[in-house]
């Protein structure tokens, strides 16, 4: 084989190889921050307390049509709850949950979840979660691996989403009336368990 014949095979090489790159198709998602938002509830003994947070700046990405990796920062201090009519009793959960024992939210004005990976869960049926994410949850200055499903639609220009995961607040330095610190808490006890539901709609950048 002569030096010719094999510099048109490295060329046609070349260029099936640049041609199979160029078909990659990455789309970037722009979360819609005044539709989109987190549904939050945390027990105690007696009761269960709920509520909302909204993102800032966020979005969501894919490659040749499936979810590629993600990012939301959630905006702490949007932090309300739904359940607890009177006014000043509202005043005084929110003032609690955002003070150093809980979210320390002065300190902290911002959480986020980073998607770092999405496995397509390609047995899924209409309605259930059709990927598995695995992300890192960073609240205050500590991050924890989560793994979650979720259900993800991109049709069109828009994209559409949702996921329910619970995290366990202990691990970012949340031990407030604990029964795994505070044994004898008794009916002061709140659940570790914090559960979040996220609800977001994007929109594709051209």
């Amino acid at each position: 084989m002569n030096k010719q014949r094999i510099g048109i095979i490295l060329l046609l090489m070349f260029l099936f190889c640049a041609n199979s790159y160029s078909q990659d198709e990455f789309s970037f998602y722009k979360i819609d921050t005044k539709r989109s938002y987190i549904r939050w509830s945390a027990a105690k003994l007696t009761r269960t307390h709920y509520g909302r947070i909204y993102l800032d700046s966020s979005y969501i990405s894919s490659l040749n049509g499936k979810i590629n990796d993600g990012f939301f920062s959630v905006n702490m201090n949007t932090m309300i709850n739904s359940d607890v009519q009177s006014k000043k009793e509202n005043q005084q959960l929110m003032k609690h949950l955002k003070s150093s024992v809980f979210f320390d939210v002065q300190k902290f004005p911002n959480s986020s979840i980073k998607i770092i990976k999405a496995i397509p869960n390609v047995f899924f049926k209409n309605g259930q979660p059709n990927y598995t994410l695995v992300g890192e949850l960073k609240i205050k200055d500590l991050t924890q691996i989560i793994t979650f499903p979720a259900y993800i639609s991109l049709a069109g220009q828009s994209l559409r989403g949702k996921a329910v995961f619970s995290f366990d607040r202990t691990k970012f330095g949340m031990q407030f009336n604990s029964e795994k610190y505070f044994p004898k808490i008794g009916k002061l006890l709140i659940h570790d368990d914090v559960k979040l539901e996220i609800v977001i709609i994007g929109i594709r950048n051209e």
